[in-house]
């Protein structure tokens, strides 16, 4: 029964270590400020689509327009939807040699509570933020953006693999001690 209990818990251990520690879907959070007072924070979850590329699907957080409010951001828009200029693909690239991640030309687009449209954008190493207001007037500035993964707050499946095994080792231990 010993050797049994001991393999099937080896199986176990094997099959819990063979888990990605990366998870397929990743929050990010950013933050931007344009020279002309628009600004805005929040986080976003992306899914991977490839080698050091992310869709982004979910955004929350709040964007001031430029009028002293912060707005709260209600939905993403789905990829091509943005009315102006590029279609938005609501793609985030990762770039490894520097440890940054970006948009693309055709950007990020999300509403908010008002029903003002935003698209966030780069082009090279310049980002930027078109901005479709209520009132149909479109603003294009430049802006800093910064995006960031968050730390994630649950421990990678190896850290769960060692504590099983430390946990194994001590219940082998007492095991022992007591048939002595």
């Amino acid at each position: 029964m010993t050797r049994l209990t001991l393999a099937l818990c080896s199986l176990v251990l094997a099959g819990v270590g063979t888990t990605s520690a990366l998870a397929d879907t990743v929050t990010f959070d950013f933050s931007f400020t344009s020279t002309k007072n628009i600004s805005g924070s929040g986080s976003f979850t992306a899914t991977s689509v490839g080698t050091d590329e992310y869709l982004i699907d979910s955004i929350s957080g709040t964007t001031d327009t430029g009028d002293g409010t912060d707005r709260k951001i209600t939905s993403l828009l789905a990829p091509g939807t943005f009315p102006e200029g590029a279609a938005n693909d609501n793609l985030l690239f990762f770039t490894p040699s520097d440890d940054t991640y970006s948009l693309d030309v055709s950007g990020l687009s999300y509403e908010l509570n008002n029903g003002a449209l935003l698209n966030l954008f780069s082009v090279g190493t310049n980002d930027g933020v078109d901005l479709l207001r209520v009132n149909g007037n479109e603003v294009v500035q430049s802006i800093d953006i910064s995006i960031a993964p968050e730390s994630s707050p649950v421990p990678e499946p190896e850290s769960m693999v060692l504590l099983g095994t430390g946990l194994l080792g001590m219940v082998g231990l007492v095991r022992r001690r007591l048939a002595l």
